[in-house]
């Protein structure tokens, strides 16, 4: 009897904002890091430009093979989220000016996250800190 045969693939799904609702794209990188996804992170033709995401989720997802004559199929068996990063930076609703132009802003995130912080990210949108396993300076990214 033959051993099944599966693999380990690690996907990055890069987020980018858009007009109402993010736009994204996923790519198969080599290892789950953010390190290894922002070297390995979309070309910098068009829309999806490399530097131009504000974060990432990293899944790792195991497939099992299956075969029926010629033909091979794999078939997903797990899947996995490693990593969910944010590029920006974090800061307490108590730090943003509280003026008429901020007030849902400072609303938003003091009624959706459990400790009062959001992310402004490198592109200008803003996320809740606790959504994520990570935020980066965005010089570090």
């Amino acid at each position: 009897m033959t051993k099944p045969v599966t693999r380990t693939r690690f996907l990055a799904t890069y987020n980018y904002p858009g007009s109402f609702f993010p736009e994204s794209t996923t790519k198969e990188i080599t290892a789950p890091t953010f390190a290894t996804a922002v070297a390995e992170g979309p070309d910098e033709a068009g829309y999806f430009k490399k530097d131009g995401w504000y974060s990432v989720e990293i899944i790792s997802k195991t497939e099992k093979m299956f075969t029926s004559g010629d033909d091979i199929a794999w078939v997903p068996e797990d899947t996995e989220r490693v990593l969910r990063a944010v590029v920006g930076t974090k800061t307490h609703y108590s730090e943003i000016e509280d003026d008429e132009r901020n007030r849902i802003l400072i609303s938003n995130i003091k009624s959706n996250s459990k400790d009062g912080f959001g992310v402004e990210t490198r592109r200008g949108n803003w996320q809740i800190a606790d959504d994520y396993d990570l935020v980066v300076d965005p010089e570090d990214a």
